[in-house]
């Protein structure tokens, strides 16, 4: 009798252990989650880079194409007064 009490002991021991193990997160409690939020903030922020740089570039365009309009003008105008 003693014996198998030790024996449901030990099998209600293994049990509980075996719950708690299953019921904590394999990721450390909750590292996996806080992993995920830092990828997602690093995407928003990349995101965001890129997103200004695009905006950049396009300014960069228009002040161009607006460059080479303003020279044909004044080269039309030089022409017509010779």
């Amino acid at each position: 009798m003693g014996q198998q009490w030790a024996d449901a002991n030990v099998t209600r021991a293994g049990s509980v252990s075996l719950a708690i193990s299953l019921s904590q997160s394999p990721w450390d409690g909750g590292l996996l989650r806080e992993q995920v939020a830092l990828a997602e903030s690093l995407q928003a922020e990349g995101l965001e880079s890129y997103r200004k740089a695009v905006l950049a570039a396009l300014r960069e365009v228009e002040e161009a194409l607006s460059n080479v309009n303003r020279y044909r003008e004044q080269e039309t105008l030089r022409n017509e007064s010779l």
